[in-house]
């Protein structure tokens, strides 16, 4: 989500269209724990700024763009081919494994056979889960937790496939990744997809910076993180580079505290 379209909707209040007041809380298409009733007051929202004149064409652009993500994460939910979901179900050892996200979306319970997730968002996905479960196995306790596995290469301590946490900020998923080693050039970090870039530049520095999460940024597993070797400083790069090494000092700071 762009800032200016992120400024745009919290100044809304959902089914409203009055300015919000500070405490109201911020509408963001790509909260981790975003409830359907809120995604859908978010497109509500969302659309009624992209029809007023009080905002530019750019801007109402922008709210149309982040409508169509929020419906979109409507009708397909929130796992992708690839992640990891995580389940403890009491007293069922057999259950309490990991499962990877078919092609089709769905995983393969032991016993149980395939739960599909289509549509399930990750604030739906306990309770569907255990609703599941619950058509074999009496009243069910479950816990749930869902990772995205993404790649991280290039110059850190430790380059490979490492499973992430939706509400990671990117900075401590490359800090769990070893770090940058020192011939890392952070301000060009970026974000492949099937070996095409799909995030990097000034944009992706700045989210760097201000803890940005894998969610935010939508990544999905088998992206990779590039972070590529340093040649010369070039203008404007060491600016660049503060911003990336702020937002991975913060980083440490939230892991070792």
């Amino acid at each position: 989500m762009t800032a200016r379209t992120s400024i745009l909707i919290a100044a809304f209040v959902i089914g409203g269209g009055h300015v919000a007041s500070a405490q109201d809380r911020p509408l963001d298409v790509n909260l981790v724990d975003a409830t359907r009733s809120s995604l859908e007051a978010v497109v509500s929202t969302l659309e009624a700024a992209a029809r007023s004149g009080a905002y530019s064409p750019e801007l109402r652009e922008s709210a149309r763009e982040q409508s169509r993500v929020a419906r979109a994460r409507l009708a397909e939910g929130d796992l992708r081919v690839g992640d990891r979901v995580v389940l403890y179900v009491e007293g069922e050892t057999t259950l309490s494994d990991t499962f990877v996200v078919s092609p089709e979306r769905t995983i393969l319970l032991p016993a149980i056979g395939e739960v599909n997730l289509a549509g399930v968002l990750r604030s739906e996905l306990t309770g569907h889960v255990t609703e599941q479960i619950g058509q074999f196995i009496r009243e069910p306790v479950v816990r749930v937790q869902t990772y995205v596995r993404v790649s991280v290469t290039g110059e850190v301590g430790q380059p490979g496939f490492h499973l992430m946490e939706p509400e990671l900020p990117l900075s401590e998923a490359i800090m769990a990744a070893g770090g940058p080693v020192g011939t890392a050039r952070l301000s060009n970090v970026s974000v492949q997809r099937r070996g095409t870039r799909v995030f990097g530049g000034d944009e992706l520095q700045r989210a760097i910076g201000r803890g940005a999460t894998v969610a935010e940024l939508q990544l999905q597993s088998g992206d990779v993180v590039v972070v590529p070797r340093r040649s010369i400083f070039a203008p404007g790069e060491i600016a660049r580079t503060i911003i990336v090494v702020a937002g991975l000092i913060y980083a440490v700071n939230r892991i070792f505290r």
